[in-house]
């Protein structure tokens, strides 16, 4: 399980197509960006969430799009105070 950003690229992403193939992450006040790569991309949200409660890697996803699965206790979530988030 990835404790830090730099730790995803040590482990398999699930992306979407056309996803990057760096993610922004923020720290100290800074934005820094971390390069990712995995053996699957899907152009199928639910493919994606799929792939990850299947242990498939590590995927980034809105939190609408996996509450269900986290309250399930089938997804963790991880590096959730390095991500951006938006102000409502």
């Amino acid at each position: 399980m990835p404790k830090h950003p730099r730790d995803l690229q040590q482990h398999d992403c699930v992306r979407q197509s056309g996803s990057a193939r760096q993610l922004s992450f923020h720290e100290d006040g800074k934005v820094f960006t971390v390069p990712v790569h995995g053996s699957l991309r899907c152009n199928h949200v639910p493919t994606v969430v799929d792939a990850c409660v299947a242990g498939l890697g590590c995927g980034v996803l809105m939190s609408y799009q996996v509450d269900a699965m986290l309250k399930a206790g089938k997804l963790k979530a991880v590096l959730e105070a390095s991500s951006r988030r938006r102000d409502r």
